[in-house]
Parts: structure tokens; C-alpha cells; sequence
């Protein structure tokens, strides 16, 4: 290391001990394991990545740029093997890493650290469920309480805010930007700490790297323009590629998606009726890449035939994906009415519930029921007035089997903005202000055989009876 100053010096080991620690972190990651997830790219020779990895990481102590090179072929290599190691965390040391070890690539590094910033916050900002069960979470997680709603909206904001004016000043004031890096990842160390939450440890010696080495570049750049065209072109498309998300051309930890919680999630249904939430997390000490080819792999390798995977998509231009294990070829596609239909040989499907949707219910009163802790609400209860408003929202509880409206002043307008549950096969109307005529909006509840009206049980051919002759 003669070559590099002390300052370079110092950084370049803490960045390489950065690294070490999120290895040994999450070491069983590395390994050779038979049990998924392990989802190579192609049949790919499995190895200890480990070793291989502590191993590069010696060499760029002892040849910095060009073992920060060969670190990352490595890194790449093992992502081959297996894409659950496609986590932010080691690219982004890695980045580091480089600034430190090589001072043509430090302006660069700054620039990445920059688009870093503004589409963390922006993807923040663009997601609903941010301001809802996300930003509940670390309220909660700080002492706010589920009523205080206007002050988890407020940290949602200054949260998201944080890091897009981070951003800015990392450009136009990068010594500003700097003082804004220490208090930012020094904050959210201390935040994902034991002292703090049981949240992911993983990303705590990435956010020690990011204040002390992130800190330096800025306080050490002097421009509010990238010089040259190497870091203009690095700018262009370090600034474009994370958009590639929203198209699902970009993998969320390669497009600064950090808990924001606007990216798909998968849910697997059992032969036997129980559910798998695909979610990664135990020994492995990473979630599972949230990506749909990954979700469907997942399936194919683990899923028995009969089962089936619904992959929840929150970005609004991608649908939600419904699949089926046939034999022991792999997952088809099929429509999501087929998807909760069952046979002899094929579980009836179960989605994912909205747990945005879940939270607001839960803010207005609404009783929901599970069969289990794990399990999705089957039973829904309405009994305020005011939480009507909330009835057309109950596409995102898709499992909802029974519907309690007794009491309330749902009428017929209500009941027509009533979504399309294929579940549903129990509604309680008495005491509400739905005449006979507004009976035939239930006409588009398939699996309904239950029904409760103007102090009166109905079922069987007496229900479809009912609504048929409310269609008059």
C-alpha cells in the first residue's frame, strides 16, 4: 500500500474491515448449502465463497486497485452461484472500497453515492405503503404509538426528506453534504443496533462505511459538476438505471429500494392448507431478493405439484402473478380466478393481504379475524358508520370469507362498491339500510352461500333465488 496516502490508507482498511464484518455477519450466506434458498443462475459449480471472498479481500491490503478488482469478480462469481447473496450491502462496500483504494475512481464513487441518495428517498416518497405500515413500524420502533398517525406521517416525510436533500447537497455543497452523511448512517447504525431494534444487522458496518468514507469523499470534492466525461457519462446512467425498477428491468438492490416497502412479495400455499411467506432472514441473516424470477425459482425448486405462489406486485404498472406447480416441470401462470379454485390434486389458492390496508382497518376499528397468527384475516366486521368508506378498499383482503355489515348504514350505493371477493361466502345485512334491489350487487360474489337480510338467514337455492329476483 506505499503508493496510497495515510488518509487513503486508514479508509481502505476500514472499508475492507467493513466488509469482513458483513461476511462474518451473515457467513453461513457463503457457504456450500443444498437447502434453498440457493438459486444459482445456471448449473454453476458450488463452492465456499467464504474463504474466497476473506481471501481477496488480503489482496486488496496488499495490491489495492487491482484486488479491489478482483474482489469484486469474486463477489459477482458468488452472486452466480447463488443470487441470494444479491444484497446492497456488498456492492455498495465495495464501491467504497475502490474510492479508497484507487483516487481515479473517488470522484465516480461520489457521484454513485449521490444517485444513491436522491433514489432512496425518492423511492420513499413514491411509495404508499411508506407512509403506512413502514413508517408505523419505526414509529413504533421509537416510542410513537399506532394513534399517533399525524406524527408517523411527519417521520415518514423527514425520513424520505433526509435523504433527497442529502442528495443535493452531496452535489452542489459536498462539504455540507458531508456533516448530512455522519448524522444520517451514524443515525441509522445506532437505529438498526441491539440498543435499538432487532432489525438487519447486516447493513450496520455498510452504514458505518458510508458515514466515514462517504464523509470523506464529499469533504474532499470540490466541484458541483462532474469533470470529464467519464464521471458525466458515470452520472447519466447511475442517475437513470434505478427507474429500471418500476419496469421490473432492475433488481431492487441494484436501484437504491431501501424499506420502502415498493417491491413484490410472495406467498406459497401448501397441499395441506398452510402458507409459506418467502422472506429469507434465519441463518442466512438477509432477506430474500425480492424478484419476481427469483420468487418463481424459489417455487419451482421447493414447491410440491398442486401448489401454488401469488407474487403481491405494488408497482402500479406490473400485475400481480398467480402460479401453479404442475408435475415436476415448472410454475404456470394462471388467472387469479383459477388461482383460488381446488381439486383433487390442487390446493385452492390463498393470497397475500394488503398490510397497508390492514393498518388503516385497524386505525378505524374494523375487527379482523385469523385463524392463526400466521395465517390471512377470513373475517372482516364493520360496526361505525363511518368506517363504510373504507368497504370498497376490501379488494386487499382477497381470503375475506365472512363480512359482517349488521347494524351499520351500508346501503345499496355501498354495496355496489363492494369489490369482487371470490371468497366471500357469508354477508350479514340486517339492521342496515340495503333494500331487496341493492341484493343485486351480490350477484358478483361467486363462492357466496350465506346471507343474513332484513332479519332473515338465507342460503342454498332460497339465497340465489333472492338475488336473482333482486335483478328484476
Amino acid at each position: 500500500m506505499r503508493e496510497l496516502s495515510r488518509p487513503r490508507r486508514v479508509l481502505l482498511c476500514i472499508a475492507v474491515l467493513a466488509q469482513v464484518c458483513t461476511i462474518a455477519i451473515t457467513w453461513p450466506l457463503w457457504q456450500v448449502r443444498i437447502d434453498v434458498p440457493n438459486l444459482p443462475v445456471a448449473d454453476f459449480p458450488q463452492l465456499s465463497f467464504g474463504i474466497l471472498m476473506l481471501i481477496s479481500l488480503v489482496a486488496v491490503l496488499i495490491w489495492p486497485t487491482r484486488g479491489a478488482w478482483g474482489h469484486l469478480a469474486v463477489l459477482l462469481l458468488a452472486c452466480l452461484a447463488d443470487q441470494t447473496r444479491l444484497q446492497p450491502q456488498f456492492f455498495t462496500i465495495w464501491a467504497l472500497l475502490l474510492a479508497t483504494a484507487d483516487e481515479r475512481a473517488t470522484p465516480v464513487v461520489r457521484w454513485y453515492l449521490v444517485t444513491i441518495w436522491l433514489w432512496t428517498g425518492a423511492h420513499k416518497f413514491l411509495s404508499p405503503d411508506w407512509y403506512a405500515h413502514c413508517s408505523f413500524h419505526i414509529g413504533r420502533s421509537l416510542g410513537l404509538e399506532e394513534k399517533q398517525v399525524l406524527e408517523q406521517f411527519v417521520l415518514a416525510i423527514v425520513i424520505a426528506g433526509s435523504e433527497v436533500v442529502l442528495g443535493i447537497l452531496a452535489w452542489v455543497k459536498p462539504r455540507w453534504g458531508t456533516i448530512g452523511c455522519l448524522m444520517l448512517h451514524l443515525g441509522i447504525a445506532a437505529f438498526l443496533s441491539p440498543l435499538g431494534s432487532d432489525w438487519n444487522y447486516s447493513v450496520i458496518p455498510w452504514n458505518f462505511c458510508m458515514a466515514l468514507i462517504g464523509g470523506w469523499i464529499l469533504w474532499q470534492a470540490n466541484t458541483r459538476l462532474p469533470k470529464g466525461k467519464l464521471e458525466s457519462r458515470a452520472l447519466i446512467v447511475f442517475l437513470i438505471i434505478p427507474a429500471g425498477f418500476y419496469a421490473g428491468l432492475v433488481d431492487r438492490s441494484f436501484a437504491h429500494v431501501l424499506y420502502s416497502k415498493n417491491y413484490p412479495s410472495a406467498l406459497i400455499t401448501k397441499m395441506d392448507g398452510s402458507i409459506e411467506l418467502v422472506d429469507g432472514w434465519g441463518d442466512l441473516a438477509v432477506p430474500f431478493p425480492p424478484e419476481r424470477r427469483l420468487f418463481r425459482q424459489y417455487f419451482e425448486l421447493t414447491a410440491e405439484p398442486g401448489e401454488k405462489l401469488h407474487i403481491f406486485e405494488p408497482r402500479v404498472w406490473l400485475e400481480d402473478e398467480y402460479l401453479i406447480k404442475r408435475g415436476t416441470g415448472n410454475a404456470r401462470s394462471v388467472s387469479r380466478a383459477t388461482f383460488h379454485q381446488s381439486a383433487t390434486d390442487v390446493v385452492e389458492g390463498i393470497e397475500l393481504d394488503s398490510s397497508r390496508l390492514m393498518l388503516f382497518l385497524s386505525r378505524a376499528g374494523v375487527t379482523m379475524k385469523r385463524r392463526t397468527k400466521q395465517s390471512m384475516v377470513f373475517a372482516v366486521a364493520f360496526d361505525q358508520d363511518e368506517q363504510i368508506e373504507l368497504l370498497p378498499s376490501l379488494g386487499g383482503l382477497p381470503n375475506t370469507e365472512q363480512l359482517m355489515l349488521n347494524g351499520t348504514s351500508v346501503d345499496d350505493s355501498d354495496l355496489e362498491q363492494l369489490p369482487e371477493l371470490l371468497k366471500l361466502s357469508a354477508i350479514g345485512l340486517n339492521d342496515t339500510n340495503v333494500t331487496k334491489n341493492g341484493l343485486a350487487a351480490l350477484s358478483k360474489l361467486p363462492s357466496l352461500n350465506y346471507l343474513e337480510f332484513d332479519g332473515r338467514s338465507y342460503s342454498g337455492d332460497e339465497l340465489r333465488n333472492l338475488i336473482e329476483s333482486s335483478q328484476e
